[in-house]
């Protein structure tokens, strides 16, 4: 692959086009992330290019050391580059990240977005306002606005001024501000109508300010999942007598962190019938496949010495195989290790990549597999490592479960959104869909009269519950009926009749706590041998609590 990389500069017609030389060939969604994070990071270089270059160099790399520069134009301009570069449209989680936040009200202003440090959970979100800030302002004024913004931004100490001088639509960064927030709104209204929420759809049974995933119920009418509600990902047990943390002790003894992998993958896993929950773990810069007996508290750590980020464990129903992913020689694979003897063999041997496999029955893996761009539902055989296809879509068919009475549940977004689908474990039938939702649902199991799902909505991951009824009232996947077609955020040729007043527009300020403002009344005090300078900050960590310091630098 030969790409053609020069810093942007006067004669470039378009700011993605020196990046655009390039030949195109085939690759798998893992080597697309790989290239659109290279390609994010080498506008970077083309950025400060601008910023910092030429005779003024160490002057502007001073300047920039107070903060001036706005992150969302940064990373927005970065994000805009990459996706031109690729060729890509915005994904259906980045799109339900965006969403989200103009469901519930927590769109960050532009100017809340000058730095995303206290954005805390919210990170992820700063990068995308910031990209569809530049996708429009690219989409009003052309490409030739984002060199004029960083021209702007490198002779003017006022950021906001700075946007005055560049733009030549908009009547500050206020104005632009205002319109790209009544526009996503409007766009997000749109797209919703006739959907559900999951907390009106299903029963939220945990919630909160972070995210819970991954439930996988315990047979006893309770679950298992993954919390972040102690700043780091850790398992609990849900029962109808109330929450428990399981391995109390577990990060300050035996292992560091909890491994989740990808998006795509499963977390953790739980066979009732052994009583044993399976995690991968990390302690000293090694991993381990955990096995958890719940009955006796013990836990076997399994060092896999030869293999490379292993993730998504699932256990047979007996609990005496377990079958991962890992990295070996440079590819990632399934695995199966016997809990008896203890051996670890290899199942596939094959250049796709597959997310979340659980075991479809004891000599059958159903798994999620990469495939032109997307992931589509495979069954493989662990005694041949052959294996067929389930599903043939352009969509993600993602977190495969298999129900008691063998139907396959799984996730899918062929409307943009992930939702619940449900198949027959033999195929040769269309799927149909189960939730119709606003945000998205993860990590479905069975549970109960219905299923369990981890759904996306108000900034957060929350563990939700749906009854086989609601299941049953499903309609095919695919009709025109239930599937309406992904509305297009870049059509810049509509007219948007609906636009906030300056009253309304107040109302929709993000109600987050997580905001920061800069005082920056620097000084520079120069003597024979050196300079010492300061100034102050004034912040908000993630508690919302309001921090002044002083700080100093010199030689």
């Amino acid at each position: 692959m030969q790409n053609t990389i020069s810093p942007v500069g006067e004669g470039v017609e378009g700011f993605a086009e020196p990046f655009k030389n390039r030949a195109v060939l085939p690759l798998s969604m893992s080597e697309y992330d790989d290239l659109h994070l290279m390609a994010h990071e080498l506008a970077h270089i083309s950025q400060f290019e601008i910023l910092y270059g030429g005779f003024w160099r160490s002057p502007r790399l001073l300047k920039a050391m107070g903060g001036v520069v706005p992150l969302w134009v940064m990373e927005g301009q970065a994000e805009h580059v990459a996706h031109a570069v690729l060729e890509r449209e915005w994904s259906s989680y980045d799109r339900m990240i965006l969403r989200d936040a103009a469901l519930y009200d927590y769109l960050y202003t532009l100017r809340e977005l000058q730095n995303f440090s206290p954005l805390y959970r919210h990170v992820y979100l700063g990068y995308k306002i910031s990209h569809y800030a530049i996708d429009y302002l690219t989409e009003v004024e052309g490409e030739r606005v984002n060199f004029r913004l960083l021209r702007s931004l490198r002779n003017n100490l006022d950021p906001i001024k700075a946007f005055e001088v560049a733009s030549t639509e908009f009547a500050g960064l206020h104005d632009f501000d205002r319109k790209m927030r009544n526009r996503i709104k409007e766009e997000t209204r749109d797209f919703t109508q006739g959907r559900d929420s999951a907390s009106d759809s299903g029963t939220e049974i945990i919630g909160g300010d972070y995210h819970c995933r991954t439930p996988v119920p315990d047979g006893e009418g309770g679950f298992y999942y993954v919390s972040d509600r102690w700043l780091r990902n850790e398992i609990y047990r849900h029962t109808p007598d109330g929450e428990k943390k399981v391995l109390k002790g577990f990060f300050g003894s035996k292992v560091d962190t909890l491994v989740s992998g990808h998006r795509y993958d499963r977390i953790i896993d739980y066979s009732p019938g052994s009583g044993l929950l399976a995690f991968i773990a990390g302690r000293n810069h090694r991993n381990y496949l955990c096995l958890h007996d719940t009955v006796s508290n013990d836990t076997v750590m399994v060092h896999l010495e030869d293999l490379h980020e292993p993730r998504s464990p699932a256990l047979s129903p007996c609990g005496k195989k377990v079958i991962f992913t890992a990295l070996k020689d440079a590819m990632r694979n399934i695995f199966v290790y016997e809990t008896g003897s203890g051996s670890l063999r290899q199942v596939t041997s094959d250049r796709l990549v597959d997310y979340g496999p659980v075991f479809l029955d004891s000599g059958r893996i159903l798994a999620a597999t990469e495939r032109n761009l997307s992931t589509d539902l495979r069954v493989i055989r662990t005694d041949e490592g052959t294996a067929e296809w389930l599903t043939d879509t352009p969509s993600l068919e993602i977190h495969p479960h298999i129900s008691p009475e063998g139907e396959v549940y799984f996730i899918s977004d062929p409307d943009g959104v992930f939702n619940i689908y449900r198949l027959s474990s033999g195929g040769g039938e269309t799927p149909v869909r189960v939730t119709n939702l606003k945000g998205g649902a993860f990590g479905v199991s069975s549970y109960r009269d219905g299923v369990i799902a981890s759904c996306y909505y108000d900034g957060s991951y929350r563990i939700v519950s749906f009854t086989l009824e609601a299941a049953a009232s499903g309609k095919a996947a695919g009709s025109a009926e239930t599937e309406p077609e992904v509305a297009d955020p870049d059509n810049g040729s509509r007219d948007y009749a609906y636009e906030l007043s300056e009253e309304e527009y107040r109302v929709y300020e993000a109600r987050s706590p997580f905001s920061t403002d800069f005082f920056l009344p620097s000084f520079l005090y120069s003597t024979d041998i050196g300079f010492v300078g300061g100034g102050y900050y004034m912040g908000s960590d993630m508690l919302g609590v309001h921090n002044l310091s002083l700080y100093l630098w010199g030689w």
